[in-house]
């Protein structure tokens, strides 16, 4: 069952990843992140697919740094 889950997820995101570079018609990149992201990403055919562990952590200390300096 997890196989099945890892293999469908990494799937989708490689269908998503297609359809997404066609419409643009440029190369994109994608960010994984999250529980688990770390075992699906090797599963992807893409290497344009990368895990980024830290995205929301350095989204959020953004935000911060705006919000202290603003106040």
């Amino acid at each position: 069952m997890r196989s099945g889950i890892l293999h469908g997820t990494a799937a989708m995101l490689d269908g998503l990843f297609l359809r997404i570079e066609e419409e643009l018609g440029a190369r994109v990149h994608v960010a994984v992140t999250g529980d688990g992201a770390a075992d699906v990403v090797h599963l992807c055919r893409h290497p344009q697919v990368r895990l980024d562990e830290d995205l929301v952590m350095r989204g959020l200390w953004k935000i911060y740094c705006k919000n202290r300096d603003a106040g």
